[in-house]
């Protein structure tokens, strides 16, 4: 393929076993997909550093990437990217999104994303309820925090209605086609 464009959009997100997957497949072994920043990274961060536990970018910096990607079976697609967003993109879709703008230049396309990538798990309370408990945030390679910070594309373009072209796909090829070396002519 001479381009990839990659859709996320209305996607809440998943696993994050799954995005490393997927961006393994886009990026070469050993690109850096984040930093997971968790309360005992934080505490370690204040007592050795005396820095602010609360600042999760500086946290992500002094500790480095956790993640990284992994060698897949087969080569990583090395040509162009665009990653379509818009704001039910969140979690794990996010993560891939920032990665892939920031590791290997995709253009972003669509809509802010949702800004929503805590780690978390749910438990069950009595009487039937359950709740939701953060457990980790997560910081970009670049040393961006995601969360209440959705990604803004490069290209904003809102959704198309029922029934009419998706101006979206439309401005995500066009933008690729634009960064294609176009082949030289011949006299």
């Amino acid at each position: 393929a001479k381009a990839l464009v990659v859709d996320l959009r209305g996607n809440g997100g998943g696993l994050v076993a799954n995005l490393n997957h997927l961006v393994g497949l886009l990026a070469p072994e050993g690109t850096p997909t984040g930093t997971s920043v968790n309360r005992g990274m934080t505490e370690r961060y204040a007592a050795q550093t005396g820095g602010d536990p609360n600042d999760m970018v500086a946290v992500a910096r002094w500790n480095g990437p956790s993640m990284r990607t992994r060698k897949g079976a087969i080569p990583p697609y090395a040509g162009p990217l665009a990653v379509l967003v818009d704001r039910r993109s969140g979690s794990a879709s996010e993560i891939v999104a920032a990665v892939l703008r920031e590791k290997r230049g995709a253009v972003l396309v669509g809509r802010q994303s949702a800004g929503a990538v805590l780690v978390s798990q749910f438990a069950r309370l009595d009487g039937g309820f359950e709740v939701q408990l953060p457990l980790s945030d997560y910081v970009t390679p670049e040393g961006m925090r995601l969360e209440k910070n959705g990604l803004k594309p490069d290209i904003e373009v809102a959704e198309a209605r029922r029934g009419e072209p998706d101006a979206v796909v439309a401005a995500a090829v066009a933008a690729l086609e634009k960064a294609q070396p176009q082949p030289k002519k011949r006299r």
